[in-house]
């Protein structure tokens, strides 16, 4: 789950690179380019739902649904195909790729059928053929995407932190810090509300009548766990874009230190959304460790090195970012400690809402803190400069990408 999450939200991102290296086709097809960017979108978008709901319902470490399991396969697989064959016939019909792919599918056919007469073997499973079908697309949809990024895209290339003048003139496309932050508050919030909803919908929450639930307990069962494998993944991708875009415009080398901490946190979220506490407690349990101790860590450091700052300058406008950031940090921190010597162990599910509302408002707050960080650094898409090497290799394009 948490490789597939992650590895749609790239194959999303590729999406746009295939769309910008179509637009440079000669007498291009802008509409139809246009259209099979979505279609790559939107087919990603039902591959990551793949991951989140897998395919048995009876076993307690998938508890799945096969009907939209197989659905979003199936969905996904469509789409990339027609995409692929559309790409080949329409847009740019000097590319044989799919033609070459197409042929793949068939000659594995046929040679199951060779394989049953020639060598007297009993007929294959059903499921059997499907898995050979199932492999084998995905590996010409892996080795079509490559093929095109090589083809098309050698001058383009990721960007990541301050938006200077020289970034800023081949700049494509570009979200900054603070659009980063609004959507990971957005994800945080949304996850946690429709995740309470259906647990009193569906009857698995309150877990004790008339008692406020962990918030794990909302990620237990169906379909809230399907929820938070989805969001939660892609809910800290925005997360970890915010904390580095502010750790790329920062020269303090112990500010670096703590924001990897939180970026370390988020890590540790992902785990807590993709393996809930009925499949593996250890491993859940770790990353909510994972999140809560290297928040807390951020915290802490964060609120001294505003204090060691005071001492020293007596900048009035520290002092007001020090005040603003002082109240949630001491919510996060009395909570936690609160929790981990169990002094009041009936509010304990109360402690851990509140430490996690407290680190998602200090974490929006420190950044909105810094004006010129929120809209002056973040991810770009940009063209490479006539001086800047190209890459003659797809290993040298991989990289650069």
């Amino acid at each position: 789950r948490f490789c597939v999450s992650n590895g749609c939200f790239m194959l999303s991102i590729v999406q746009i690179f295939l769309y910008l290296g179509d637009l440079e086709i000669s007498n291009t097809n802008k509409k139809m380019a246009y259209i099979l960017m979505w279609m790559g979108l939107v087919g990603s978008f039902f591959l990551s739902w793949v991951g989140a709901i897998c395919d048995d319902s009876t076993e307690p470490s998938c508890d799945g649904n096969n009907t939209i399991h197989t659905t979003c396969a199936v969905l996904f697989f469509i789409l990339y195909d027609i995409k692929m064959i559309l790409t080949a016939t329409v847009l740019d019909k000097s590319n044989n790729d799919i033609v070459l792919a197409i042929i793949a599918i068939f000659s594995l056919l046929a040679r199951t059928k060779v394989y049953e007469y020639v060598l007297h073997v009993p007929l294959v499973t059903s499921d059997w053929a499907l898995a050979c079908f199932e492999w084998t697309n995905v590996t010409i949809i892996v080795l079509w995407t490559l093929r095109q990024l090589q083809a098309k895209c050698a001058g383009l290339c990721w960007y990541f932190g301050k938006f200077d003048e020289a970034v800023t003139t081949s700049i494509i496309w570009e979200k900054d810090t603070a659009t980063a932050t609004k959507i990971t508050v957005i994800f945080y919030l949304a996850t946690l509300i429709f995740t309470a909803l259906l647990g009193l919908l569906f009857g698995y929450l309150p877990v004790t009548p008339h008692t406020l639930w962990y918030i794990s307990d909302m990620w237990a069962y169906v379909p809230g766990n399907w929820i938070s494998r989805w969001a939660v993944v892609l809910g800290a991708h925005f997360g970890l874009l915010a904390v580095a875009g502010v750790m790329a415009d920062t020269q303090n080398s112990f500010r670096k230190k703590l924001l990897g901490l939180a970026a370390f946190g988020l890590f540790g979220l992902m785990i807590v959304g993709v393996c809930n506490e009925n499949e593996n407690i250890t491993i859940h349990t770790t990353g909510a460790m994972i999140f809560f101790l290297s928040f807390d860590i951020y915290i802490i450091g964060t609120l001294l090195s505003l204090r060691n700052h005071h001492t020293e300058k007596q900048n009035q406008q520290e002092y007001q970012k020090l005040f603003i950031l002082l109240f949630p940090g001491i919510i996060a921190l009395l909570s936690h400690t609160l929790r981990i010597l169990a002094v009041f162990p009936s509010l304990d599910p109360l402690l851990e809402w509140s430490d996690a509302l407290a680190i998602i408002y200090f974490l929006t707050l420190d950044v909105q803190t810094y004006p010129n960080t929120c809209s002056d650094s973040g991810l770009a898409l940009t063209r490479l400069s006539s001086s800047t090497k190209s890459p003659n290799s797809l290993k040298e394009h991989l990289l650069l990408v």
